[in-house]
C-alpha cells in the first residue's frame, strides 16, 4: 500500500510542501526568507488540486519538526495541527536533520553513481561555536536512519558512534557546518565529499514520512510540536543557514 501524504517544510529560508500520492512525490519549493506564512496555504491547496486528492483523503501529514528556524517551525506545526485535527489525521513529524541527510544523499547518489557512501553526518551551525548534529546511516533499503538522537553541541564535543567496521568509512558531509568549521571537521572525518549549501525538501519529508506511516511511527495532532534542541529559542533566527559572526 502507498499511503497518501502531505509533506511541509519551513523549517529555514525555503519552503516546500509535497504530497505522495499513489506512490508518486509532487512538490512545490521555493527558497522566501519571511514569506513561508504567506504561499504555505497556497500550496497545500494547489498540490492538493495537482493529485487529483482532498484533504479527507490523505493518510497522514509529515513536517520538519526542527531544529530550524523559531517562526517557521512554529508555523508548520501550527498549520500540520489545524489540519490534522479538522481532518482527523495522524502526523509524523521528522527531523529537519534526518531530512537533510536523506536529500543529500538522494542528490550525491544522482551526481555519483559509481561512489556510494555509508554514513551522513550532518552539522548545522547554532552560533556560538555550537552546531546541530545528526549522525545517519544507510540501510539496506537506501533510506537514511538514525544512529544517535540530534544533538546540539559545541564544535569540540562533536562525536559519532563506534562505526564498527575495519576499514574507513565513506562518509557524506552534510550542511554548513562543513564549511563554518571545517578545519575541525575535516580534521577529525574523511568524507567522500560535502552537500555544505543543502536545504531541507518536503519531498523527502514526505518519502521519510510514508516509511514512518508504513511502520505505524505516527503521532497524534496534539503532538505536533517543534523541537528545537535549544533552550533559548526566542533569540534563534534561522539557524539551518547562519553565517559564522
Amino acid at each position: 500500500m502507498n499511503p497518501n501524504i502531505l509533506a511541509l517544510d519551513t523549517a529555514t529560508d525555503a519552503c516546500s510542501i509535497a504530497c505522495c500520492c499513489h506512490g508518486k512525490i509532487t512538490e512545490y519549493f521555493e527558497i522566501i526568507p519571511g514569506k513561508h506564512s504567506l504561499f504555505i496555504l497556497e500550496f497545500i491547496k494547489k498540490i492538493l488540486i495537482e493529485n487529483a486528492i482532498t484533504l479527507m483523503q490523505l493518510d497522514a501529514i509529515a513536517f520538519t519538526c526542527g531544529p530550524g528556524s523559531f517562526t517557521g517551525l512554529r508555523l508548520a506545526a501550527s498549520v500540520v495541527q489545524g489540519l490534522a485535527f479538522t481532518y482527523n489525521l495522524p502526523v509524523i513529524p521528522i527531523s529537519t536533520l534526518h531530512v537533510m541527510a536523506q536529500g543529500a544523499f538522494e542528490e550525491y547518489r544522482a551526481d555519483c553513481s559509481c561512489c556510494l557512501v555509508d554514513y551522513m553526518l550532518v552539522g548545522v551551525d547554532a552560533r556560538m561555536r555550537e552546531i546541530y548534529w545528526g549522525v545517519y546511516q544507510l540501510n539496506e533499503m537506501g533510506h537514511t536512519i538514525p544512529l544517535m538522537q540530534d544533538q546540539l553541541l559545541q564544535i569540540e564535543q562533536v562525536t559519532t558512534p563506534d562505526f564498527g567496521v575495519q576499514e574507513p568509512p565513506l562518509i557524506l558531509g552534510v550542511g554548513n557546518a562543513w564549511e563554518i568549521y571545517s578545519d575541525i571537521l575535516h580534521e577529525r572525518y574523511r568524507v567522500v565529499a560535502t552537500k555544505k549549501n543543502h536545504y531541507p525538501r518536503a519531498r523527502y519529508v514526505a518519502q521519510l514520512g510514508a516509511i514512518a506511516y508504513q511502520e505505524g511511527r505516527t503521532t497524534t495532532a496534539a503532538a505536533a510540536l517543534p523541537v528545537y534542541l535549544r533552550d533559548d529559542v526566542v533569540t534563534q533566527q534561522n539557524p539551518l543557514h547562519a553565517k559564522k559572526s
